[in-house]
C-alpha cells in the first residue's frame, strides 16, 4: 500500500534475497534507490513476543504517519529521511496471529502463549541453551543473518506489558540518554497498571547478548502496561508514544559522520573508530569507508585505528540536534612527509636567477640520514652542477641555475656506510622549487667487496679448511713422534722363545763380577800386578 503510494519513498521487500526471504520490510527514505551509504540505518521492529502484538499496530501507524508526512513537505520529517533509512520489520512473532484470534476487543494485560515465543527461542538458539532438538531454529538464522547484513546503527523495538526501557549494558551511559530521551518525549498513561508478572528477565538477556555479538544496540519501549489494551484504547496509546518514537528516530540528527581515508586520497576499509568509554566501536562501510557515530551531546575522545597506518587521537564536540562532518586523513607508518608533515620545510632565499630542489635523504627504514652529500648532474654529463649536504632531519636543498627550469637532471645521494643512489627529476617551473624529493639510501653491506651472505659464506669455507689443516699436522706430528719413540725395531714375536744371543759365540760370565774397590786384598797382590777377568780359568798373575 505506502510503496504504490509513495514510491518515491518507500520499498516493500519480501522473499527477494536471503535476509528478506522470512521476514517482510518497508525501507522508508529519501529519494528511494539513491546511495545508502552515508546514511543512518534505524530499524523499527515490533516485539519479540508475539503475546505482545501492540507494537505491531504502532510500527504501521508510525509508517504511515512519517511518509504522508513527507509527502506533504513537512520539513522535520524531510531532513529526517535525507540522512536516515529507516527500516520497518513487523510480525517478527508468527504466533501473534493465534495470539489475536483470541481477541475480542477487551483488554487483555497479561496474555500468554501456549507455545515458545520468538524471543525465548532466539535466545535459546544464541546461548546454545534449552535448545529444542524439534527446531531447525530457520526464523532465529534468518533474523540474524539480516543484522549481519544491514548492519543496523539502531534499533527500536515496540514491546508492550510495561513503560519501561530496555537498554544494553554495553556502552550503557550512551543507550541510557537514548532510552531517557524517549521517556521525556512520551506522554505516561494511568489507565493500566504495571503488574511484575509482565516482566520478563529473558528479553533483557536477549538484548545484552545481541548487542554484544553481533554489534547490534536494541532500545526495548515498553507502549503499556497492558499487552493487549482495549480497542477504544489503542488511539490513545498511539497519541502518547508518537512524540517519544519521534524523538527517538531524530537521534540521527546528532553525532559525528565522514570518510576514513589514507595521504593518496583511497578509502580505509579495514579502520576502526574507538571511542574512550564506549566498549562498542565503529566499523565504516565497505565501498567508501564511511563511518557513522550516533551519540548524545558530549564531548568525545576517539581513537581511529587500521593496520600499518599511525593511529589518530581526536576531540569531537557533540552538539544537540547538529551532525558533524569529519573526514580522517590515516598517515602510514614509518612513511616520509614534507609540507605540513613530520618536518618543517626550509627557509629559502628568493632569488629569481636560482632554482632549488629540496627533499629529504633517508633509509629504508625512513629514519633521516644527516651529512648526506646530494649532487645534482646534468643528463649525459659527469660535472656536477651543484651539489649540498642534508642536516639532522635529513632535509636538503640543492640551488642551481635557472636556466634549468623544466630541464630533466640527475640527482644524487651519497653518504658514509650507504649504497649512492640516484634519480632522474625534472626541473619545476612552478614558484622556482622543485619539492618533494625523496632518496632512500640502503645500507652497504659489502665486506671487503663482497656482499655480506658472500663474506659470510666464504669465511666459513675458509675457517673450516683451515681447522682441518690444522688438524692434519697435529696428526702428522703426532705419527713422526711416535716412531722416534720406537728406534725402528721390530717387535719379536710372543711366541719366539729363542735366546737374544748365541751362546757358542759368547763367553758368558758365570762368576760374580766385583768392583777393585769391594775385593779383599791378598797376600800375592801388588800395584803393579793386572788382572784379567776370564770366563774358563781363575785368576792369574800376569808379569
Amino acid at each position: 500500500e505506502l510503496e504504490n503510494k509513495y514510491p518515491d519513498v518507500a520499498e516493500f521487500r519480501a522473499g527477494d534475497s536471503l535476509t528478506t526471504s522470512v521476514f517482510r520490510q518497508l525501507k522508508v527514505t529519501d529519494q528511494m534507490g539513491s546511495p545508502e551509504e552515508t546514511k543512518f540505518h534505524i530499524a523499527l521492529i515490533s516485539s519479540f513476543y508475539g503475546s505482545e502484538p501492540l507494537g505491531q499496530e504502532m510500527l504501521l501507524n508510525f509508517a504511515r504517519h512519517i511518509t504522508s508526512a513527507y509527502s506533504i513537505g513537512e520539513p522535520i520529517h524531510k531532513k529526517l529521511l535525507q540522512r536516515t533509512v529507516l527500516h520497518f520489520i513487523p510480525n517478527l512473532d508468527v504466533l501473534y496471529e493465534k495470539i489475536l484470534t483470541h481477541f475480542d476487543g477487551s483488554a487483555k494485560c497479561t496474555a500468554k502463549a501456549l507455545e515458545e515465543e520468538f524471543g525465548d527461542s532466539l535466545y535459546s538458539y544464541l546461548t546454545k541453551k534449552n535448545i529444542n532438538p524439534l527446531s531447525n531454529y530457520t526464523r532465529e538464522k534468518a533474523f540474524i543473518e539480516m543484522l549481519e547484513a544491514e548492519k543496523f546503527d539502531l534499533v527500536l523495538e515496540l514491546s508492550s506489558g510495561t513503560e519501561d526501557v530496555i537498554y544494553p549494558e554495553l556502552s550503557k551511559h550512551i543507550y541510557e540518554n537514548f532510552a531517557k530521551q524517549y521517556q521525556k518525549s512520551r506522554t505516561p498513561n494511568d489507565k493500566y497498571e504495571c503488574l511484575p508478572i509482565n516482566q520478563n528477565v529473558v528479553h533483557e538477556n536477549l538484548i545484552d547478548v545481541i548487542c554484544e555479538r553481533l554489534n547490534t544496540p536494541i532500545i526495548s519501549v515498553g507502549l503499556s502496561c497492558c499487552k493487549m489494551p482495549a480497542d477504544e484504547d489503542i488511539g490513545w496509546v498511539w497519541r502518547y508514544n508518537l512524540k517519544g518514537i519521534m524523538d527517538f528516530v531524530q537521534l540521527a540528527n546528532t553525532g559525528v559522520v565522514g570518510y576514513i581515508k589514507n595521504e593518496e586520497g583511497e578509502p580505509m576499509r579495514d579502520a576502526v573508530v574507538a571511542i574512550t568509554g564506549l566498549e562498542q566501536q565503529y566499523r565504516v562501510t565497505r565501498n567508501m569507508a564511511y563511518y557513522r557515530a550516533m551519540l548524545p551531546p558530549r564531548e568525545y575522545k576517539v581513537i581511529v585505528r587500521c593496520h600499518k597506518y599511525q593511529d589518530q587521537v581526536l576531540t569531537w564536540r557533540v552538539v544537540e540536534g547538529v551532525l558533524k562532518r569529519k573526514d580522517i586523513v590515516m598517515k602510514r607508518i614509518n612513511s616520509e612527509r614534507l609540507p605540513g608533515g613530520q618536518f618543517e620545510e626550509m627557509k629559502l632565499d628568493t632569488d629569481p636567477n636560482t632554482v632549488y630542489i629540496t627533499g629529504l635523504a633517508l633509509d629504508t627504514s625512513s629514519e633521516p640520514i644527516n651529512q648526506a652529500k646530494i649532487t645534482v648532474y646534468p643528463i649525459n654529463s659527469v660535472v656536477a652542477i651543484s651539489h649540498n649536504k642534508s642536516d639532522e632531519s635529513g632535509r636538503f636543498a640543492v640551488a642551481l641555475p635557472v636556466t634549468y627550469l623544466t630541464r630533466e637532471v640527475i640527482v644524487t645521494g651519497a653518504a658514509k656506510g650507504y649504497i649512492t643512489q640516484q634519480k632522474h627529476y625534472m626541473v619545476n617551473n612552478e614558484k622556482n622549487l622543485t619539492p618533494k624529493i625523496v632518496l632512500k639510501l640502503e645500507k652497504d653491506d659489502n665486506v671487503l667487496g663482497m656482499p655480506r651472505l658472500v663474506f659470510v659464506m666464504v669465511a666459513g669455507v675458509v675457517g673450516v679448511a683451515v681447522v682441518t689443516l690444522a688438524a692434519w699436522c697435529f696428526s702428522c706430528r703426532a705419527r713422526a713422534r711416535d716412531a722416534r719413540r720406537e728406534y725402528l725395531f721390530t717387535q719379536i714375536p710372543s711366541d719366539d722363545k729363542r735366546p737374544l744371543c748365541d751362546v757358542a759365540n759368547y763367553e758368558i760370565v758365570r762368576k760374580p763380577y766385583y768392583d777393585e774397590e769391594d775385593l779383599p786384598p791378598s797376600e800375592t797382590d801388588s800395584e803393579d800386578e793386572i788382572v784379567l777377568l776370564r770366563s774358563d780359568r781363575d785368576w792369574k798373575t800376569v808379569e
